[in-house]
């Protein structure tokens, strides 16, 4: 979201952008031409709870709404901005814990404005919401309350909510929280779903506000989370090894297990901590100038690594080298090998020897 202010002054020169949270636009003061506009109000196309001025209806025009903040005790007008692509990308690594790689860097502001740009992109459009939806996807798994799952459920719940976004009754937060009671089931979460039920029960459509679900999700933690999910994960994070080829599977469970452990994934630690999870060959490669600092740079040395492994491996094939070439036996002579020779062999002499046997030595007789 961005402010201007309008002046003759700067009539032709760029308007500064300001860029404003949601708490800061409902910053206010007593006015009787500034009113609230809810989120869940079906004509706002926002989405999200913001203040206008009502300028009223004259005889030549008719009465006209459009949204305002109070900026330093002055009142601004304020307009809604896309996000640009690389304003999305930028959140995506701040939501994943990869902003900065290990080498610091400074989070991107507040959604929805646009920055300084070194070009002129082409404006996109937002996609307009359909109207008439029904739900879709499958339904997130019971919950029975196993802490171990706890957060597993809530990621799919999140999943799901998303997913039937722009569906009439999903953006109440009220019915989230009372649909996310229907997936929790068992002896295990009856007493609790019950307190929460006659909670929001107790609350009226005035308030019902994005704060309902923000408080459920931290009770639903603060309840079912599991306090040593984060020190298994440390222990798992030791143990991990790479097992060759599979380098993707392995940078996948590093940095699930890295995030799950509360640890900063791109810290020198976590880089040292990637490094001893591979095989000595690789980690060798990695060492080869240029030494690699930040963890995209750790990853991607691995990642070519063992994709040029995989290549030679292809090439001239993998096992001894010397498979199939022949090994001659050496040959033993019968006659030198006392285990043929058997107790019924029969002895010839000159006096016993067979015809055959003419011109062969063979024993003499001795009297």
């Amino acid at each position: 979201m961005a402010s201007t202010s309008k002046g003759k002054a700067r009539k032709h020169q760029e308007e500064p952008h300001t860029f404003l949270s949601d708490l800061d636009i409902l910053q206010a003061r007593q006015n009787y031409c500034v009113t609230l506009i809810k989120g869940t109000d079906r004509r706002n196309p926002l989405g999200k709870d913001f203040l206008a001025y009502v300028q009223p209806a004259t005889n030549n025009s008719p009465e006209e709404k459009f949204p305002v903040y109070l900026y330093q005790g002055v009142w601004h007008k304020i307009r809604y901005n896309p996000l640009t692509t690389a304003e999305l990308e930028a959140l995506l690594d701040v939501a994943m814990g990869e902003q900065g790689g290990g080498t610091g860097g400074t989070p991107p502001g507040p959604p929805g404005g646009a920055g300084p740009a070194t070009g002129a992109p082409a404006q996109l459009q937002p996609i307009a919401a359909v109207a008439n939806v029904k739900a879709m996807g499958k339904d997130p798994p019971l919950f029975a309350g196993q802490r171990e799952k706890a957060n597993t459920f809530m990621n799919e719940v999140e999943k799901y909510l998303t997913l039937n976004d722009d569906v009439a009754g999903f953006r109440s937060p009220k019915k989230k929280v009372a649909l996310v009671l229907t997936f929790m089931q068992g002896p295990e979460v009856e007493e609790w779903t019950r307190g929460i039920l006659q909670w929001i029960q107790q609350i009226d459509d005035q308030s019902n506000t994005d704060d309902i679900w923000c408080i459920f999700c931290r009770h639903f933690y603060n309840w079912f989370q599991n306090t040593q999910s984060d020190l298994m994960a440390r222990k798992d994070l030791t143990m991990l090894k790479m097992r060759f080829p599979y380098i993707d599977s392995y940078i996948s469970n590093f940095e699930q297990l890295v995030r799950k452990a509360l640890y900063q994934l791109g810290s020198h630690e976590m880089n040292q901590q990637f490094l001893s999870g591979l095989p000595r060959d690789v980690a060798k490669d990695m060492m080869h100038y240029l030494t690699p600092i930040t963890y995209q740079e750790y990853s991607q040395k691995a990642l070519t690594s063992v994709q040029s492994k995989v290549l030679l491996k292809n090439v001239f094939g993998g096992g001894n080298r010397n498979f199939g070439a022949f090994a001659p036996q050496q040959q033993q002579l019968q006659w030198n090998n006392p285990c043929l020779q058997g107790q019924n062999t029969p002895q010839y002499n000159l006096s016993n020897a067979p015809q055959w046997m003419n011109n062969t030595p063979v024993p003499m007789n001795i009297d």
